[in-house]
């Protein structure tokens, strides 16, 4: 089962990341439904949220990042 791990999230993230098309790439896939079977590393999305937190960003906006990672229809979170 593949597991997406917190570079993965920031490089979605940030469009300068040299990670960012692979990232975008992979999401849209999964959200296609053309990957199946990942999950999401528990440690990368508290790992995100700390980043988040870190760099000053409201609660409102990381809740809407998270909100937007679950959108993208991954099944739970694998710890």
């Amino acid at each position: 089962m593949p597991i997406i791990e917190l570079d993965m999230m920031i490089a979605l993230a940030n469009s300068s990341d040299r990670l960012h098309s692979t990232a975008d790439r992979l999401f849209h896939a999964i959200s296609k439904g053309k990957i199946t079977g990942v999950r999401i590393a528990a440690s990368a999305l508290l790992e995100y949220e700390l980043l988040l937190k870190s760099k000053g960003i409201s609660e409102a906006e990381i809740r809407a990042a998270a909100s937007a990672i679950h959108r993208i229809h991954l099944p739970e979170s694998a710890t």
